[in-house]
């Protein structure tokens, strides 16, 4: 698929065709982002964001947007990838494009970088926000995640309040075979516990 994309983004570029160099782009970032290689995914996903705004180009900047962010949060680069989640917020408050699986992304992204920059009350409110904008999405991982999330943010706040999280992010990670969340939620339980 790689050597597809790279042979279309070679004619889009050389046909000045910049909205179907930008989505080409942004799927070349999308192979290296699952070969997990985060690094070379933004350098796509960042030139596929150059091309939208410098040719006023709307249409699918969101994902772009929430590629990067998702990015520089793995980069542990947490102020930019909270300045890209802030403008991705921006955009879908402007553009009205975005549906509430991409907005309540953007804030779990958001709060993410608040939470590993220890800005707790700010992660708190972010992480709720992305909850509030689920409700009656599939989005179960991010779900389950920002429930996990929660209640460990709230472990030290209020312990009644965090086992509730915790329970719920453990019944839908158990449902729908979210392993990853399932590892850090009984990781969680042990400090509960112990």
């Amino acid at each position: 698929a790689l050597v597809y994309y790279i042979q279309t983004l070679k004619l889009a570029t050389d046909q000045k065709l910049y909205e179907d160099q930008a989505f080409t782009l942004n799927n070349i970032g999308v192979i290296f982002y699952r070969l997990d290689n985060p690094k070379e995914a933004l350098s796509y996903y960042e030139k596929a964001i150059e091309i939208k705004k410098r040719e006023g180009i709307k249409e699918g900047l969101e994902l772009n947007l929430l590629n990067a962010a998702y990015c520089k949060n793995d980069l542990g680069d947490f102020e930019t990838a909270k300045n890209t989640a802030r403008e991705l917020i921006t955009v879908c408050e402007n553009t009205g494009n975005c549906n509430n699986s991409i907005i309540a992304d953007a804030h779990f992204q958001l709060a993410y970088g608040y939470e590993l920059t220890n800005n707790q009350d700010l992660a708190i409110k972010e992480f709720t926000l992305c909850l509030d904008y689920l409700k009656g999405l599939r989005n179960l991982h991010i779900y389950s995640s920002t429930l996990y999330h929660l209640a460990k943010l709230h472990l030290d706040k209020d312990n009644n309040l965090a086992l509730e999280y915790l329970e719920q992010a453990e019944s839908t990670a158990t449902e729908f075979k979210v392993k990853r969340v399932l590892r850090d939620i009984y990781e969680l339980y042990s400090e509960y516990y112990y």
